[in-house]
């Protein structure tokens, strides 16, 4: 166990899991269950896009099997209806918003961990994906002289817990967007709508900034590289994205 368990009061946080790691390859609550019956845990998919809780954390969260997918996100269920404890996208908003934050003190003390292994490899500068809480720590740490590091930062454009760790947001299930039957892109999931992905794109690009799209899956990818060219025939002396 962590030396620094209970930062987050009694939740346990976790990285990583893949389908691969279960049974049948289907993530399910009742394996963390098996191992921590009386405490929340969260367990973070490798691409971030999907988390999976036991059934403490869900019922300290007051989800169910009643409550209803949100707009851009899905609770995962079983074929009677029942959660499996993982969840897609925009429905991870309500877990990040009501978990327990650790002290700036924690964040401090990660980061200055992370430096000092950057350093062992000659690594002198990090890009940061504009995660609000690590942002005011090096702030602090900054005030302080330290560290001897610099970061190169991201002006963060995306809906809900997505600004805490991601840039132009493009992506939806752990799959990404899927096609039906006809061929076209499935936008059910669609985390930041297109038109708003092209107008933010293209206000930024006109600026003189360097636009980074994170996409997961076919059809996110699709969709970020037809906003690129799109803003690029717009622009076509704008900056490299």
């Amino acid at each position: 166990m962590c030396s620094h368990t209970g930062e987050r009061h009694n939740w346990i946080l976790g990285n990583f899991y893949l389908p691969i790691h279960f049974p049948d390859n289907i993530p399910d609550r009742r394996y963390p269950d098996e191992l921590f019956p009386d405490q929340p845990v969260l367990i973070r998919e490798l691409s971030a896009h999907s988390m999976l809780l036991n059934t403490t954390a869900l019922e300290q969260l007051n989800i169910n099997d009643a409550t209803p997918d949100p707009l851009g996100g899905r609770y995962v269920r079983g074929s009677d209806g029942t959660l499996s404890g993982e969840i897609y996208e925009n429905a991870m908003d309500k877990v990040w918003g009501s978990i327990p934050f650790p002290p700036m003190s924690h964040y401090n003390r990660a980061l200055n961990h992370a430096v000092s292994i950057c350093h062992s490899y000659g690594i002198t500068s990090a890009q940061e994906a504009a995660s609000t809480m690590e942002l005011h720590g090096f702030r602090e740490l900054e005030t302080e002289n330290r560290p001897d590091f610099d970061i190169y930062t991201h002006i963060v454009s995306a809906p809900g817990s997505a600004r805490k760790t991601a840039s132009l947001l493009v992506s939806a299930s752990r799959k990404g967007f899927e096609r039906n039957a006809e061929g076209n892109i499935d936008l059910h999931f669609l985390v930041v709508p297109q038109d708003t992905l092209l107008q933010h794109v293209k206000l930024y690009d006109a600026r003189g900034f360097t636009c980074k799209l994170h996409a997961a899956g076919e059809g996110s990818v699709r969709l970020a590289l037809d906003t690129i060219e799109t803003v690029r025939a717009l622009n076509p002396n704008g900056p490299r994205t």
